[in-house]
This record gives structure tokens, sequence and C-alpha cells, in this order.
């Protein structure tokens, strides 16, 4: 007996290219198209899937090549996936080393294309809390003193209440006004996440103050929402008629339970087969563009046993 076992349903909207045969990506090539093309092109062909689940190894590889943290990058979602559900040393060391660049950059007071300052990220925040990295409190307090003081000195610069009223005319909120209410923000974040550490350093005063200078729609924010979790939730037993030592060298073709499954997704539509293997584990992607079937991908791991 082999097994298939089921860990996610989704309504998947990726568009890929029609393909009617199974295109497969081994993980040991992931670090060869890193190096020659970037960890972007390496996690674009990986299709998405928490690659540590079935190569630690290569996972923590590419993860060596993540030096800044990019809020809404692939490895962003990369680092963060494997951090909310993977505890290890390295992740810890990591995580604290991502952090310290990202409150440094934070400190510096620079804003971005929109004019906004840069804020801490919920899901940055949630490995933290999950990694628990050492000497992170310390890192934490001295990005919230330093939020602090900016927005003690922004406060100092508020042009009138008039002045602020007819600008929001023409403009909208005042920059200055913009700025205190991001670092405010991040003062916000930082007190609450050393709550959950349980740190001596937290102040309820101070969570409540700092959430009181925010916009009402920006309050009391859910950081927990974010959090990213791998579930295997549901087991599907598949017999195979042939014998097979890795994942790559099972015939879709000859084994009826799975050409069953398979042939679902043989229709005229854009529907695409994907997967990636590391010997004798891996993850199927089978999906489609457009309706009937846009909206009932099924993504499995599978194990040669």
């Amino acid at each position: 007996m082999k097994t298939l076992h089921t860990i996610l349903i989704l309504t998947l909207l990726t568009i890929r290219l029609n393909a009617q045969e199974i295109k497969t990506i081994s993980t040991s090539e992931l670090i060869p198209i890193a190096n020659k093309f970037g960890i972007d092109s390496a996690l674009n062909l990986s299709g998405g899937f928490p690659i540590y689940i079935i190569d630690t190894l290569t996972a923590i590889n590419l993860l060596d090549f993540v030096s800044n943290y990019e809020r809404y990058s692939r490895t962003e979602y990369f680092f963060n996936n494997m951090a909310h559900n993977w505890k290890t040393q390295f992740m810890r060391e990591k995580t604290f080393n991502l952090s310290r660049n990202e409150f440094e950059k934070i400190k510096q007071g620079k804003p971005n294309k929109y004019g906004n300052l840069r804020e801490i990220d919920d899901k940055l925040i949630l490995s933290i809390l999950k990694q628990k990295p050492d000497s992170i409190e310390n890192l934490l307090i001295n990005c919230y003193w330093y939020c602090s003081k900016f927005a003690d000195s922004l406060k100092a610069k508020f042009p009138s209440g008039i002045s602020r009223f007819f600008y929001s005319f023409k403009n909208g909120t005042h920059p200055i006004v913009e700025a205190y209410q991001d670092c405010n923000m991040n003062c916000y974040k930082i007190m609450w996440t050393l709550e959950q550490l349980k740190s001596e350093y937290f102040d309820s005063k101070k969570l409540k103050f700092h959430n009181s200078q925010l916009r009402h729609w920006q309050q009391n924010p859910d950081i927990l929402r974010f959090e990213d979790s791998n579930q295997e939730y549901d087991i599907k037993i598949v017999s195979l008629r042939n014998q097979y030592n890795s994942i790559s060298g099972i015939d879709f073709t000859n084994e009826p339970e799975l050409k069953n499954i398979m042939s679902a997704f043989d229709t005229k539509d854009k529907c695409w087969k994907f997967m990636l293997i590391n010997k004798k584990q891996g993850f199927l992607d089978l999906g489609c563009q457009f309706a009937p079937l846009s909206g009932h991908g099924i993504i499995y791991k599978g194990s040669v046993l």
C-alpha cells in the first residue's frame, strides 16, 4: 500500500500554462537554480509548497539566500511559512537576524514610496512569537524606545487644528500626523508582542495609549489572523499495482486509482498538473484556470512506503 495525504483543498486562482503531462521539479534542482537565477526563481518553480516538509536541508540552504525581510515577496512567504510551523535553532537564529535588520530599517525613519513610515509586519511578529529567539526582547525594547521618542518629536511639530483641517480637504491626512500614527502603530505592535512574550517590560497603560492614538479602524489590530499553519487533516490510501522506489518513478497512466484522480483535470480548459518531489516524498498540485473546474484544485502530499 502506498499513501497520499491530502493536506489542503484550496481555491486555486493561479494562472499556469496548459499541460496534460505532469510538470515535475525535484528539490535537488532548486539550489542550482537559486545560485544561477536567484532565490525568487527557485521559489517560483517550487510551486509555493512547504519545502521543509519533504526536504529540510534544501529548505535551510534556500533560506540562506534570504538576507532581508521584504513584505509581500516570495521570500517573505517562504520564511514565515517555515517560522510559523517549524521550530529549530536555525529558524530561531534566522528570525533574530531578519528581525534585527527590519528593526534597523524602521529606526532609519525613512518613508516608503507611499509616504508612510516602515511598519512591523504582523507575520514577522508571529514568527518571533513562534521561535522566541534569544535576545529578541532587547531588540524589541530598543525599537520601541526609538518609535516612542520619534512619535513624541512628531507630536511637537503638529500643525494647528485649523491648518490640518484645511490641508485634509486637498491632500488628506497631514504627513506629520500620518507619521505620528505610523510610529504609534509600531509602538502598539511591539508592546503587544512583549505582552505575548510575558516580558517584564510590558506596560498595559502604554499599550492602551498607543492604541488610542490610532485611527478608529486601525485600533486593536488582529495580528493573529496572519498565522500560517500547515495541517494534515485528511488521509487517502491509494493502492498501487506496481512497486516504486521513488515518487518520480510512478507510472500514473498504469495506476487506475491515480489515473482516476488525474482524469478530472484532463479537460480542454487550462488545467495544470505539477509535482515537487524529493526521492520518496512529494507534493502533487492539480487544478484548472477556467470553469467548470476552476476553484476545485487539489494538493496532495505523497510518499512511497
